[in-house]
């Protein structure tokens, strides 16, 4: 499947976004027919540019991680190696590099799937320096899906991954945030996420997915936390 004709072979980056504050003042009516106007209403920020072959890569990455879930059906465990990551894609909008959740595509297969269990229970670690807001917004009010996220303290996305947002509704209670403080070291990490592993052993889940960016070490240059490479290993383990 091949993306539309119209799309340019140059990078098409939005100009506006469509910000929830404006929601009072006005309702939008329909979205925008222009793909610039496009571009800003099914994205967050300017990370997640659109070119002649953005679908088809996008596409690749979420069928490498489908395909792991199929041999997840089997009993065996799996690893995907994917990109461009997912965890920042919304039901409706892409952001920070990601355009699909492929988290969220692989929990949904494994509870459609008739090789999978029916109306399985799925816990989903996400290990990543960021939060991930997006698969935070669509298990949100889901109770069948319990989302644990260990991540930076007031970094990127900036907007979420507070302790206080615990889910909504019937999945109030199933969603577990970590946000850690700069400096956190590897003592401090593996603390909060034995305390992750707590809740997702408690949810006793058909199926634990795990997001893990190599991100959360301090060698990277994006972070500010005190965490070592010999500690990620652990992290791993």
């Amino acid at each position: 499947m091949a993306i539309p004709a119209h799309w340019s072979q140059d990078p098409l980056f939005p100009e506006t976004f469509s910000n929830p504050k404006f929601a009072p003042h006005f309702t939008i009516a329909r979205p925008p027919r222009n793909l610039i106007g496009k571009a800003g209403y099914y994205c967050f920020d300017l990370s997640c540019p659109i070119t002649a072959d953005t679908y088809t890569s996008v596409l690749a990455s979420a069928t490498v991680t489908l395909t792991a879930a199929k041999e997840l059906l089997s009993g065996e465990s799996v690893f995907a190696l994917s990109r461009p990551p997912g965890h920042h894609a919304g039901t409706s909008v892409s952001g920070g590099y990601c355009y699909f959740n492929n988290v969220a595509i692989v929990a949904r297969y494994l509870q459609r799937e008739p090789g999978g269990l029916t109306h399985s229970k799925i816990a989903i670690l996400d290990i990543d320096y960021h939060h991930g807001n997006g698969t935070q917004e669509i298990f949100y009010s889901d109770p069948s899906v319990v989302y644990v996220s260990l991540h930076a303290e007031l970094d990127y996305p900036y907007f979420t991954g507070s302790r206080e947002e615990r889910g909504d509704g019937p999945g109030e209670g199933f969603n577990h945030n970590f946000p850690l403080p700069p400096g956190t070291g590897d003592y401090a990490y593996c603390g909060e996420l034995r305390k992750g592993a707590r809740v997702i052993d408690e949810f006793n889940p058909a199926y634990l997915i795990v997001r893990y960016e190599h991100d959360v070490i301090s060698m990277m240059p994006i972070t500010m936390t005190n965490a070592s490479k010999p500690g990620s290993r652990h992290v791993r383990e």
